[in-house]
């Protein structure tokens, strides 16, 4: 009985100091596909570098560098995580692959959804019938 309740105090410790473990993730886009009314996809090479911090349960955008001018932009866009590797479940064929957060809704129509994995994060937006998928590369 001592033996778990040790193993459980120990458990709990270590899970607090990874909720309050903060990780910086920067990326610099890849491509942008947009689609608006339905209507064809279009695709553009993207333009900007972005920085991520992971704390606890928030993923928040910090900046965005603009790689043509090189103006930095602030943000404080904070993403919730919805889901994380472990909550999948090992049979689950995308098992330990990505975390999914997602910000708040802006209008009953709209939703920001960002995807994390090893070596990309994924942002989908969608508002109305119009929807871009933006694919960046981590470099950090």
């Amino acid at each position: 009985m001592r033996k778990a309740a040790a193993s459980f105090v120990l458990m709990m410790l270590l899970l607090g100091a990874q909720a309050h473990a903060k990780n910086v993730i920067v990326t610099r886009e890849t491509d942008v596909a947009s689609m608006s009314n339905s209507k064809t996809m279009t695709q553009k090479k993207g333009k900007f570098e972005k920085t991520y911090v992971v704390e606890g349960d928030t993923i928040t955008r910090t900046t965005l560098r603009d790689l043509q001018t090189n103006q930095i932009t602030n943000d404080n866009t904070a993403y919730k995580i919805t889901m994380l590797p472990n909550l999948l479940g090992k049979n689950s064929a995308v098992a330990n692959k990505f975390i999914q957060a997602m910000a708040p809704k802006t209008s009953a129509d709209s939703q920001d959804v960002i995807m994390i994995d090893k070596q990309s994060v994924y942002v989908i937006k969608t508002k109305g019938t119009d929807v871009s998928i933006t694919t960046e590369k981590r470099i950090k």
